[in-house]
C-alpha cells in the first residue's frame, strides 16, 4: 500500500470504521478501552476529556488511516469516544489514504488548513482583546483588496 497524506480535514464520525493499531480486542464499539484494558489512571484522564469537550475546547485533531470508504483510527480512540458520547456529527482529523499499488485515490483532495488559519486569526484576536467582528471586517477587508488586485491585472 501506498501512503498519501491528505492533510488536516473534518470527517463524518459515522464513517470511522474501527481502530487501525494493535489491541482491536482491546477497546468496545464506543471506542473506549474495555475495562479490563484501562490503566490506573484512565478514569481521570476520561473526566478531564469530557470536561474539555464540555466546554467546547478545541481538542488535537486525531490520525487516521482512509481505506476502502471508511476511516480506521490510528490515533485518538479517547477523543473519538469523547465526540461520540457528545453527539458530535464530525471531527478533526489528520487523514492519510492507503492507495493499493496500482490504484486510484478515492478521496477528495480538499482540506480545513485554509480555513482553520482564518479562525485562529480570530481566536488570537479574541486573547488579545480586539473584538471577533473587527478582526472579520479586517479579513474581509483584507479579502476584498487581493479581489482588487487581481481586477487590476
Amino acid at each position: 500500500m501506498v501512503r498519501r497524506e491528505l492533510g488536516l480535514r473534518s470527517i463524518p464520525l459515522d464513517e470511522i470504521r474501527g481502530t487501525a493499531v494493535a489491541g482491536i480486542a482491546q477497546r468496545g464499539s464506543n471506542f473506549l478501552p474495555l475495562p479490563a484494558f484501562r490503566s490506573g489512571n484512565w478514569q481521570t484522564r476520561w473526566q478531564r476529556l469530557r470536561r474539555a469537550v464540555d466546554s467546547l475546547v478545541v481538542l488535537p485533531p486525531i490520525d487516521v488511516l482512509a481505506y476502502a470508504g471508511g476511516y480506521w483510527v490510528e490515533d485518538g480512540h479517547n477523543r473519538v469516544a469523547a465526540a461520540l458520547y457528545a453527539g458530535q456529527v464530525e471531527i478533526d482529523a489528520n487523514v492519510t489514504e492507503l492507495v493499493p499499488p496500482g490504484g486510484h485515490s478515492s478521496m477528495p483532495t480538499g482540506a480545513l488548513a485554509p480555513m482553520l488559519e482564518t479562525t485562529r486569526g480570530m481566536r488570537a484576536a479574541a486573547e488579545t482583546g480586539f473584538a471577533t467582528t473587527d478582526v472579520a471586517a479586517a479579513h474581509d477587508h483584507d479579502h476584498h483588496d487581493e479581489h482588487d488586485r487581481d481586477a487590476e491585472r
